[in-house]
């Protein structure tokens, strides 16, 4: 028996030597493959893809935001981010499901894990940093719930002739922004910097648990030293309650100046969303009188009002709240938080109102 119990442990660790060099060899097989994939882009030209060092040493990012990065690394994938957490909460999950873009898009990440169809590093050609517009933001940059050309920094690019680089990474929190920047601004010849901003997340908020945090998070954006050229603007009102929208606008009267009043037509609401929204308001409100749910939304759709249909005193009531709600269709995305394409072109219109005299930046 202990002769046996040698071998097997000799063969163990002859396996394990033996898958070890495996290991080696593939990954410097990997290696070789990488430094001769062509990168092409119509755009952009070709060029070798360098190999980054994606350490949180070499990249220069603490280890929290370098892993964020680094899990979708060189991938495509059908859901991300908050796409994942919200399809576990039943009322987003149901949201989801109903939404025209439920699968309509994936998410395409690049070398660097940015949400691009890209590799950045291919902009410098022949050692010389590329010209670039940088967006910086998290998720809502990213365009979590939708597709990647919904997103501001691609609608952006449609108006610029430099790239536009989107920067956002989910969760980036306040603590964060500057990492980016500074990154980025060690690679590329940065004429502009954008930031769509939270207070949300982030290894700050893991700290801050008192009242005063978010006069504390604004405290450290007012801190950095922003590139020239930089803008800033904060992600959507829905995102904050009222004190926080307080304290936010006391220190940035601008924070939502890019949001516009939508003046919507309920016809184009998809009549399964209509009713997941609006019916425990119905419920709440309608009596034996009312007609059904189905008839009010046949009678907004064709007419976009309910006079012929509820009392003067029900119908204000009534269309005050559900108006906010129907709205949400149009300035969220699937995820019913993120911002929808219409929301991204908001703050596209802003940052570009920002840099529209600059003829050699905009498109004619």
């Amino acid at each position: 028996m202990p002769n046996n119990r040698r071998r097997h442990v000799r063969r163990l660790q002859q396996n394990q030597q033996r898958n070890r060099r495996v290991a080696l060899l593939q990954r410097d097989k990997t290696r070789a493959n990488n430094e001769s994939i062509k990168f092409k882009n119509p755009n952009l030209g070709e060029g070798p893809i360098k190999e980054m060092d994606m350490t949180p040493r070499g990249f220069g990012l603490p280890k929290k935001l370098w892993r964020q990065l680094l899990k979708y690394r060189n991938k495509t994938v059908d859901k991300c981010a908050s796409d994942e957490m919200f399809s576990r909460m039943p009322f987003y999950n149901t949201y989801m499901q109903l939404h025209p873009l439920a699968e309509d898009f994936q998410y395409t990440f690049n070398s660097w894990g940015f949400r691009a169809d890209y590799n950045y590093e291919d902009l410098n050609v022949d050692g010389k940093k590329a010209k670039i517009i940088l967006a910086i933001g998290d998720s809502f940059t990213m365009n979590v719930g939708g597709p990647l050309e919904h997103s501001w920094p691609s609608q952006l690019q449609e108006r610029v002739n430099l790239p536009v680089l989107n920067g956002g990474v989910d969760g980036l929190g306040p603590d964060s922004y500057h990492l980016i920047v500074d990154k980025m601004r060690k690679y590329f010849d940065v004429q502009h910097t954008f930031c769509l901003l939270n207070l949300h997340g982030g290894a700050t908020a893991d700290q801050l648990a008192d009242a005063n945090c978010t006069e504390q998070k604004i405290h450290i954006l007012k801190s950095y030293e922003w590139p020239h050229g930089s803008e800033i603007a904060f992600i959507p009102p829905w995102c904050w309650d009222m004190d926080m929208q307080k304290i936010l606008f006391k220190h940035f009267p601008d924070a939502h100046a890019y949001m516009r009043d939508y003046d919507f037509k309920y016809k184009d609401i998809p009549y399964d969303l209509f009713t997941f929204l609006i019916m425990p308001k119905y419920r709440e409100m309608a009596n034996a009188k009312w007609p059904s749910l189905e008839a009010i939304y046949h009678e907004l759709a064709m007419h976009n009002h309910l006079d012929n249909v509820l009392s003067d005193v029900d119908r204000y009531f009534f269309l005050k709240l559900i108006e906010p709600l129907c709205k949400s269709y149009f300035y969220r995305n699937r995820d019913y938080r993120h911002m929808s394409k219409m929301s991204n072109q908001m703050v596209s219109d802003y940052f570009f109102d920002k840099i529209k005299t600059d003829s050699a930046i905009v498109k004619k």
